[in-house]
This record gives C-alpha cells, sequence and structure tokens, in this order.
C-alpha cells in the first residue's frame, strides 16, 4: 500500500511542487515579518542576538526555559492565527489531492474549491477530538504528578511525563488517522455531509484498525527519522557564517518539501488502502446472442 501511494504521488510531482510552494509563499509571507518583528525585539542584547541566530522550535523552548515566556505570550494569538491559517491550508490542499486520486481526470484546483467548505466542517469535528486528547493528556498528567508526589526520587516524574507525551501521541494520531479516512470516503463516495463522513470514517478506523495503524505508524517513522536526519544536518551545518546560512536554508527547504511529499504518501496510501476494501460492482456478463427465426416476407 505504501509504495503504492509512493508510485502514486510520483506521477503527481506538479502537485507536490504546487503544494510545496503555497506553503512556502504562505510561510515567506506570514512567518517572515513575524521573524523580523522578534529579532528586532529581542536582538537589543548581545546575549538575544547570539540567541536568535539559531532561531527554530529548539530556540523558542530554550527561550521559555531561561524565564522568559512574558516576552513570548505577546505573540501567541499570533501563532495560533497562523497556526490555523496552515491547517485551513493543508485542508484546502487535501481536497484536490483526494480529488485527483480518485479521479485522475479531475482538476486539482477545482477539487480544492469542491471538498474545502464539507472538509471545513469535518475539522470542527476533529476539534472536539483534539480537545479530548488534551483532556486525556491533562488527566494523565494529573494522576501520574499524585502518584509521584511522595517519591523521594525524580524517576517517576519523568517516566510519567514521557508516558504521558505517549498517551497524548497515541490520542491525536487516532485523531489524525480517522480525519483522513472520514476525507477519503467523502470524496470516495461524493458524501458532503461531515456528521456523516466523520461516522463513516471512525466506522472504518476501528473495523481495519490493525492494517490502518500499521500504515500510520510506517510513515510516522518515515517521518521522524526524515525529522532526525534533518535536525542532525541543521546542528552540524549551524548559522555561524553566510555561507552555513545559505547552506541551512537550503537544508530547510530540501526539508519541508520532504515533508510535504510525505503527506501526501500519507493520504495517497490510506486512500490506496480504502478503495481497496470498496466492493467492486459485479461485472456484467454478455448477453446471449439471440437468433432470429423472423423472415423477410418481401420477397
Amino acid at each position: 500500500m505504501i509504495r503504492t501511494g509512493i508510485r502514486e504521488i510520483g506521477r503527481r510531482m506538479r502537485i507536490v511542487c504546487t503544494w510545496y510552494g503555497l506553503n512556502l509563499v504562505f510561510a515567506i509571507v506570514i512567518v517572515a515579518p513575524l521573524a523580523i518583528a522578534i529579532a528586532a525585539a529581542l536582538g537589543q542584547s548581545l546575549e538575544n542576538s547570539r540567541l536568535f541566530q539559531n532561531f527554530d522550535m529548539s530556540w523558542i523552548v530554550e527561550f521559555g526555559y531561561s524565564a522568559r515566556w512574558e516576552q513570548l505570550t505577546v505573540w501567541l494569538p499570533l501563532f495560533a492565527m497562523i497556526g490555523a491559517a496552515f491547517v485551513l491550508l493543508t485542508t484546502w490542499l487535501s481536497g484536490g489531492l483526494l480529488a485527483v486520486l480518485r479521479d485522475p481526470g479531475d482538476s486539482f484546483f477545482a477539487g480544492c474549491a469542491r471538498w474545502f467548505p464539507p472538509f471545513l466542517r469535518l475539522f470542527l469535528f476533529a476539534v472536539i477530538g483534539y480537545g479530548i486528547a488534551f483532556g486525556i493528556r491533562t488527566g494523565f498528567g494529573a494522576l501520574m504528578t499524585k502518584l509521584s508526589a511522595d517519591s523521594m526520587s525524580g524517576q517517576p516524574s519523568a517516566y510519567g511525563s514521557m508516558a504521558g507525551l505517549v498517551v497524548f501521541w497515541a490520542a491525536v494520531s487516532l485523531v489524525n488517522m480517522t480525519l483522513d479516512y472520514s476525507k477519503i470516503h467523502m470524496v470516495a463516495y461524493g458524501e458532503r455531509k461531515a456528521r456523516r463522513g466523520i461516522v463513516s470514517g471512525i466506522r472504518f478506523v476501528f473495523r481495519n484498525f490493525r492494517r490502518c495503524a500499521s500504515v500510520y505508524l510506517a510513515l510516522t517513522g518515515y517521518m521522524l527519522l526524515m525529522m532526525a536526519v534533518y535536525h542532525v544536518w541543521s546542528e552540524v551545518i549551524g548559522q555561524a557564517s553566510i555561507g552555513a546560512v545559505v547552506v541551512l536554508f537550503f537544508v530547510r527547504q530540501i526539508y519541508m518539501f520532504g515533508r510535504t511529499w510525505l503527506r501526501m504518501v500519507f493520504l495517497a496510501s490510506q486512500h490506496v488502502y480504502f478503495a481497496s476494501l470498496i466492493p467492486k460492482p459485479p461485472t456484467p456478463e454478455p448477453e446471449p446472442l439471440q437468433e432470429s427465426f423472423e423472415f423477410n416476407e418481401s420477397y
């Protein structure tokens, strides 16, 4: 299934480039001004200038643990808006890809426009699932904190935190997987009602949980490997010179292109598996030849 999904995406590299290009343009238009503003706000000292040279998600975490979250809280609403905008963009693009996978003769952008409204309503149902996942994470964390409160060692708390992250990741992955199969079902059957789509997605995932999870976990493993290779290379290259910054820029673009390609492989592989279980319509038997016993009486 994954190999077939890779071949399906390999035949549609123009769509991959379009998806990547739109994400890149969106990032430049939205994220670049934000990065410039943060650089202006945090680059007032030599220490902050040194830290900003390695600006990425790990930089934000390090900055937060140094008790400076108050300097970033101003930007949190904007971060949330950017995240929501990226979700909307991905939702729009996924409709076009699934439409083309179902019918290669369909138009990609027409599929994007046609399936965006029902997919957006479908995502609102998924938000409920993400909220439940977050509630599970919070409850699990509170339970582990209570169990390890009387411990003289920090190991139970550390193990509890790691277990909580695993539980949270599993819950979010289940929501993501259900959301993908709901989209695939809606496009495959032309179903535009999000409520029916999410119910059908849940039924499909739980009826075929082992195979659905196997495809999802295998592709997630590829994604984690890609992330590990990227972060190792980014640490090795660094940003100590203009040349290193340029090289790292191209490495990041390769990484972002790879993530775009892998996201499309996710949908294509899941679509291949879903399509393999759709009952094929029976092939009509050829009608038997009927001999005519009528005579031409015109003679």
